[in-house]
């Protein structure tokens, strides 16, 4: 008796799991990526993943990094997190810019660029400021969201596309946006850019990203970025989430 009992709990069990996704069972889990050494602390990347989804793909930064920053710019690469699932990103950077850039009156103010590339450093390291061509070959409209415009070439990353809707653009002041970036044709990079003034605040936000009609190469491409305070863990985080296969 006790064998036909157990006989029929295995074959319930087998045809229980049968008809349920693996997913459904699948923790999801945080993995970092290497620190490195930021401003008085360290910054670095982590993705979140449940089985084989991606959830969330991100940067962090330590409070002490936030609290003690330098007085000049600094920009790192962040090692991507080990055993992530496949996705277009290739390269991770953080750079911070005490005194912003052009133009005046918008962007000159302590801020952060937060680089999700779908190049290699190699590739990213060919882009010279003397590549104008490349520069200027602009990919097809359809890689891009409507209402995006070129703001400008920076060597060593590409050009620079912005919302032309952006609150900043219009009078308010900046707090953040999110660009696209190119370089010969081709749709080079995601980027979250946030002001200092904007952490200081500890304002947790989550905004869609404009999204284009086509995307080079085919994978996983995010549909918000998040700004947040991870009091539990003492970091800032910025984050790509909500990706969708295209």
């Amino acid at each position: 008796m006790k064998k036909l009992i157990l006989t029929i709990f295995s074959l319930s069990v087998l045809v229980f799991s049968g008809c349920v996704d693996d997913d459904d069972f699948d923790m999801t889990t945080t993995r970092y990526g290497q620190r490195v050494s930021f401003g008085g602390g360290y910054a670095q990347s982590y993705a979140e993943v449940s089985g084989s989804r991606l959830i969330s793909l991100g940067i962090a930064i330590s409070e002490d990094a936030m609290k003690s920053l330098p007085n000049e710019m600094q920009d790192v690469i962040l090692p991507l997190p080990a055993s992530v699932p496949a996705m277009p990103t290739k390269l991770i950077m953080l750079d911070y810019m005490p005194e912003g850039h052009e133009p005046p009156g918008i962007y000159d103010v302590p801020h952060f660029d937060f680089h999700f590339y779908k190049i290699t450093n190699q590739e990213r390291l060919a882009i010279l400021p003397e590549n104008t061509e490349e520069f200027n070959n602009f990919p097809d409209p359809a890689y891009l969201p409507a209402g995006y415009v070129p703001a400008g070439a920076v060597p060593f990353m590409g050009m620079h596309w912005v919302d032309s809707a952006s609150p900043e653009l219009h009078g308010q002041p900046f707090t953040h946006t999110f660009i696209y970036g190119s370089y010969d044709g081709k749709v080079t990079f995601y980027e979250p850019m946030v002001a200092l003034s904007f952490f200081t605040e500890n304002v947790d936000m989550t905004a869609p990203i404009k999204q284009p009609q086509r995307w080079d190469p085919p994978g996983v491409y995010p549909n918000f970025y998040s700004i947040y305070h991870d009091t539990d863990k003492n970091l800032y985080k910025v984050e790509l989430s909500g990706f969708r296969k295209r």
